[in-house]
């Protein structure tokens, strides 16, 4: 995928953004932003918390931005604030990337860890904290009323509990001090204890990921 949005978005060249949004003010160049973020980051994941930063300081000048033509319920044309769409077109894209029939080996290159490091990374930042990203947080480590056994099966737990671990990690003291997840902090201490005791994690590169969020966790992050 090549595009001058992949290249800005992949060199978080902010000002290309700028003028890229100025020259295609739509929901659907919105939408690509979002999406543009989630293809680099199978690639990149390193950057994920380098290319959420630079959205957020495209978000950051309201003055210089267009409004975005959109439609209503209804099908209508409108304008919107471009903050707006842009909180919109990546909670979908988060759903997304979090839904459906995930990869159960554990690997660099698997979307749904990878996921895990974009809603880490937009948490950690400020681009995008919501109920879903905390819900695949509490459901992973089977906190108390996520009513996880409804989702998971034995064999998804060990990917979804690392899927947890790594926004955890990526989210740094952003989760827990004012993202959706820090409602939920007498949960999350004794939660990572149980899973370590538990075993569901069988590689040792999982492992290994679980016992830094377990030394972590007495530091809160």
């Amino acid at each position: 995928m090549s595009s001058p949005l992949i290249a800005a978005l992949s060199t978080c060249d902010v000002d290309t953004l700028l003028d890229l949004i100025k020259a295609n003010p739509t929901w659907e160049f919105v939408n690509q932003i979002a999406y543009g973020f989630c293809d680099i980051a199978q690639s990149q994941p390193r950057d994920v918390d380098k290319i959420a930063s630079a959205i957020v300081s495209v978000r950051a000048t309201p003055d210089d931005l267009p409004e975005i033509n959109t439609t209503d319920s209804i099908g209508q044309p409108i304008k919107a604030k471009f903050a707006n769409k842009l909180n919109e077109c990546l909670l979908d894209m988060l759903k997304s990337a979090f839904g459906g029939r995930h990869d159960l080996t554990v690997h660099p290159k698997n979307s749904f860890l990878v996921a895990a490091m974009i809603s880490g990374a937009c948490v950690r930042t400020g681009l995008c904290d919501s109920s879903v990203q905390a819900g695949k947080i509490s459901c992973g480590l089977h906190f108390k009323d996520s009513e996880y056994e409804s989702y998971l099966t034995p064999k998804d737990y060990e990917i979804n509990i690392l899927h947890a671990c790594l926004q955890l990690l990526v989210g740094g003291s952003a989760m827990y001090t004012k993202g959706e997840i820090s409602d939920y902090k007498a949960e999350w201490l004794p939660a990572l204890t149980s899973m370590s005791r538990k075993g569901y994690v069988k590689g040792p590169n999982g492992k290994k990921l679980l016992e830094v969020c377990n030394h972590l966790r007495k530091s809160s992050f």
